[in-house]
């Protein structure tokens, strides 16, 4: 109804709630030397996803520990 608008008794009030801002870009965080958890839980928190994922043999990093990711850290989605 509009403003003052007088409507029977039991009638319908629609409410609509505002979700604040829409944030339209996200800046990457810094994964590397996270494990998958870690970064899942930093991604969502961002409203991010984690897209694919690839287990690759890395002497210089222990295994489950991210080394590499794209897109690259600080770049905005």
């Amino acid at each position: 109804p509009e403003p003052g608008e007088q409507i029977p008794r039991g009638g319908k009030i629609d409410i609509i709630i505002s979700e604040g801002q829409r944030v339209l870009a996200v800046e990457v965080p810094y994964l590397d030397g996270l494990l998958l958890e870690q970064a899942v839980e930093q991604l969502e928190a961002l409203g991010l996803i984690v897209g694919r994922v690839v287990y690759l043999n890395n002497p210089r990093y222990a295994a489950g520990v991210i080394y590499e990711q794209h897109p690259v850290a600080g770049e905005t989605v």
